[in-house]
């Protein structure tokens, strides 16, 4: 693990990555005797969805972060309608297909397999890019920044579901 940065050599810290106690779905990754991290994982084959809610105190700084992965394969999301809700409070209603995601009235050209495989990437018209995962079981996640930084801000996520 590479704390409060995104790569490090060698890796600060060394971890475990084991099954929750008592649970089927989700697992702890610790390091240096603290839970750092939980993961959740739900679905089946293709179908999986992995959730990772980072909470780390230990060392310097405190990091806390959601992190969200599907299998890694090309870009192919549930084309159609979303219902979504997103962490700054606004629910407006998302479609997607291949090549496009409209918002609103904002018809937004995305580039699959960009920067790799399986998340697919728009700008917006002030320049902010935009990032979007998405599951066959009809999940779709975006991840909104400024300068591919979210410590930039304004940084949200949006979380979508096929109705």
């Amino acid at each position: 693990m590479c704390k409060n940065a995104a790569s490090c050599s060698p890796a600060t810290a060394t971890g475990t990555f084991a099954a929750t106690s008592s649970s089927s779905t989700s697992f702890d990754l610790s390091s240096g005797g603290l839970v750092r991290a939980k993961a959740f994982v739900v679905g089946t084959g293709s179908n999986r969805t992995m959730v990772v809610a980072e909470d780390d105190t230990g060392g310097t700084g405190v990091v806390t972060g959601i992190w969200f992965a599907v299998p890694q394969s090309t870009w192919n999301p549930v084309v159609g309608s979303y219902a979504v809700n997103t962490t700054d409070g606004v629910q407006n209603p998302l479609t997607a297909s291949l090549t496009n995601l409209i918002s609103g009235s904002q018809n937004h050209a995305l580039t699959a397999d960009a920067p790799i495989t399986g998340v697919a990437s728009t700008t917006a018209s002030d320049g902010t890019i935009n990032y979007l995962i998405s599951s066959p079981a009809g999940l779709l996640v975006t991840g909104n920044n400024t300068a591919n930084n979210f410590s930039n801000g304004p940084g949200y996520f949006s979380f979508g579901i096929t109705p």
